[in-house]
């Protein structure tokens, strides 16, 4: 029963932003004459409406953490885009923003003409030096205007793995859910999407055929697989680096997990860089470390790449970590490090055996005592980092 009602809200919430939109995009266009401010107020009025039918309709409400902590003066925002419900709720939440976006949205009938009347930063992903130079001219004159800016680093796309009619696909769909999920690949073996090439065109993943293999494929053409790396050993957790030349993973060939780096997609250079273990590898944004794990502690090693030619330098250890003991850890990624290479975000055990880092214990706690709405509600938690400080 409760099934068949989400999808009559679901439906009838879709036919209402189906009629509402093409009628308020006649309202935005009459504002185009109107300063850029004022335009963004009356164009953003569709946002709020589009929300007010998702509580009203569909039951989904939201509470803001940590509202006070949000600046007075124009500001950039750095989002994981996850939805579209992020890009409607950052409407009401922030002042007068403007999006860094593939200009391809600006196509879309109704909603992309209405869009380009907010003054938006829409680049050409193909080309990436102008792409950036035009964030920074445009974004220090948007902010000059009183605009906030919003970014989407992770990208526009999310890859996943599902087994349908007894087979793994590799999907790829647009996290802003403009665009159904599109298969790229299937077969009976089991998949697991781990890295993307630089300029998205390739998809690299695992496939488990009795000893995990590490195959790669285009997301576009054809869509032909075709192996990265084969042995009789199994062969983990690739991640191509950010120049699109090398890709580490890790290989069992020696009786225990060991990190190495080879040619990308193919070449004869493949180097060996852990010498005591190590998991889970993850480039330093500008290539010049790699940093795994292993035996509870976090390694770093610096990599020397000139050309074709590569040499790693002697691990060394940055930290050490908690024994997650029997806590149930992401199998393929415990930790995320940002683009310096200074500040990592590693699933920890919980308090209280809880299975989550001292930041979920704390939304789970607000959770638990009715601070926060635990049905059809959405959190969003601001300043976050604070909350790690207070630890």
């Amino acid at each position: 029963m409760n099934s068949v009602l989400t999808v009559l809200r679901s439906t009838l919430y879709s036919l209402l932003q189906i009629i509402i939109t093409p009628l308020y995009f006649l309202i935005v266009l009459a504002a185009f004459p109107l300063p850029p401010i004022r335009r963004y107020r009356i164009t953003s009025g569709w946002a709020h409406i589009m929300l007010f039918l998702l509580r009203l309709i569909c039951g989904i409400r939201y509470r803001v953490i940590g509202i006070e902590h949000i600046p007075a003066a124009p500001s950039i925002i750095l989002s994981k885009h996850q939805s579209a419900w992020e890009t409607l709720a950052f409407q009401q939440i922030f002042p007068a923003q403007v999006w860094v976006l593939k200009k391809e949205l600006l196509r879309v009938p109704f909603f992309g003409w209405g869009l380009a009347l907010t003054s938006p930063i829409a680049i050409d992903r193909s080309s990436r030096k102008a792409a950036l130079k035009q964030i920074v001219e445009q974004g220090k004159d948007r902010l000059k205007q009183g605009f906030w800016i919003v970014i989407f680093p992770e990208g526009t796309r999310i890859a996943f793995a599902s087994r349908r009619s007894n087979k793994w696909g590799l999907y790829v769909k647009p996290v802003d859910g403009t665009a159904a999920e599109e298969l790229i690949t299937e077969s009976e073996v089991q998949k697991s999407p781990m890295s993307w090439s630089p300029d998205g065109k390739l998809l690299v993943y695992t496939q488990n055929t009795g000893a995990n293999d590490i195959w790669a494929v285009p997301v576009t053409g054809e869509k032909k697989p075709f192996p990265l790396v084969q042995s009789q050993f199994p062969d983990l957790f690739p991640q191509v680096s950010p120049d699109g030349k090398w890709m580490a993973y890790v290989s069992l060939e020696t009786g225990r997990p060991e990190v190495y780096i080879k040619s990308f997609p193919d070449g004869p250079v493949r180097r060996q860089v852990s010498t005591d273990g190590g998991l889970f590898p993850r480039w330093r944004r500008d290539g010049s470390e790699l940093y795994f794990y292993f035996a509870n502690n976090m390694i770093a090693a610096d990599i020397r790449a000139a050309g074709s030619s590569l040499e790693p330098g002697a691990p060394r250890t940055l930290f050490s970590l908690a024994d997650p003991g029997g806590t149930n850890h992401v199998v393929d990624n415990r930790f995320a490090v940002s683009a310096d290479g200074q500040r990592f975000l590693v699933s920890q055990p919980g308090i209280g055996g809880r299975g989550g880092g001292a930041v979920a214990d704390q939304v789970l706690a607000a959770a638990e005592s009715g601070a926060i709405a635990a049905n059809n509600g959405v959190t969003v938690v601001l300043n976050w980092t604070q909350m790690l400080k207070e630890k």
